[in-house]
């Protein structure tokens, strides 16, 4: 059975660390309730470090903003929802991406798990938007912008609607042993 985030803990660490954590579903729906499992496990709030746990986990679009010296621990594995028309979408009638960090200073991103895209219906759109018959709109599998220090090891990322990894506005990287 796949957990889910704890509605009451997405609330706090939205108002505390500057988390818009979507939704993270043990269904192929968008809906979240306020039982089962946390994913969350660590006090974020005190220490800055964010670990999903071993398992899988469906999740939506997740933002994460404006916090520094930030660790995402991948022990488990995050599977994004693949309902492409319950997608959420942006200002400009982008989907969001499936994982995005902003000016998150000093971030660093690691573990064993994988973060599986489900591109394949994503990609049968963008052959269809090439014809025309719709538009290629696909959210990136990981993207990270406006940020300084960034250091990615040991998460594997796979089948991306979009691209893997798309970095915007960085400086100081370092990425190594990861797999796509």
């Amino acid at each position: 059975m796949l957990k889910q985030f704890n509605i009451v803990f997405i609330i706090l660490l939205s108002l505390f660390i500057g988390i818009n954590a979507q939704l993270i579903s043990d269904q192929k729906n968008l809906i979240v309730s306020t039982h089962n499992s946390q994913i969350i496990e660590s006090d974020a709030l005190m220490t800055n470090t964010i670990t999903i746990p071993e398992g899988n986990y469906y999740i939506s679009a997740t933002y994460i903003e404006y916090i520094d010296n930030l660790k995402f621990e991948l022990q488990g594995n995050l599977i994004a929802n693949d309902i492409i028309y319950k997608w959420p979408i942006d200002n400009e009638n982008n989907k969001q991406n499936i994982l995005t960090f902003y000016e998150c200073h000093n971030l660093t991103i690691t573990g064993n798990g994988y973060i599986d895209g489900q591109g394949y219906k994503w990609w049968r759109n963008a052959i269809l938007a090439a014809t025309g018959l719709t538009e290629d709109n696909r959210p990136n599998l990981l993207q990270i912008e406006s940020s300084i220090g960034l250091y990615i090891e040991g998460i594997s990322l796979f089948n991306s609607p979009r691209y893997h990894i798309r970095l915007r506005d960085m400086r100081n990287i370092l990425i190594e042993n990861i797999s796509i």
